[in-house]
């Protein structure tokens, strides 16, 4: 359930106390698709405070995210608040490049250990016939 603490939210999240949504829905993904690590930051740590399991969303866009640095704050961020994870807005969109900056994002900021991913393979796949 996207969630968030302010009761004023037209975005598509659910607002209002996240203890009992979280309750309700047996955990939250509290977002900020707007580029706002303020309001994220904020709701991160309500979602804290719930005792649920609970991801942070970020958006990926060039208007939200400017470089690689923003995008390994905001994952930081999210793990110093206990985020199980960083769910991207817009991914399928992302030009290469930035991919390539996911690829970099240490594993520590998203859940796992500090080595760098692994880059996947580069081959031409076979067109679906």
């Amino acid at each position: 359930m996207r969630a968030t603490t302010d009761p004023y939210a037209c975005d598509g999240k659910s607002t209002g106390a996240l203890t009992a949504l979280a309750a309700a829905a047996g955990g939250l993904t509290v977002t900020n698709l707007g580029g706002d690590r303020t309001a994220l930051q904020r709701d991160l740590l309500a979602a804290s405070r719930t005792g649920t399991p609970f991801a942070a969303g970020w958006n990926l866009g060039a208007a939200q995210t400017r470089d690689e640095e923003e995008l390994a704050d905001v994952a930081r961020l999210a793990r110093a608040h206990g985020a199980s994870a960083l769910v991207l807005y817009a991914y399928d969109l992302a030009p290469a490049p930035r991919l390539d900056w996911l690829r970099r994002l240490p594993r520590a900021a998203t859940g796992g250990d500090s080595s760098p991913h692994p880059s996947p393979p580069h081959r031409q796949t076979e067109p679906a016939r």
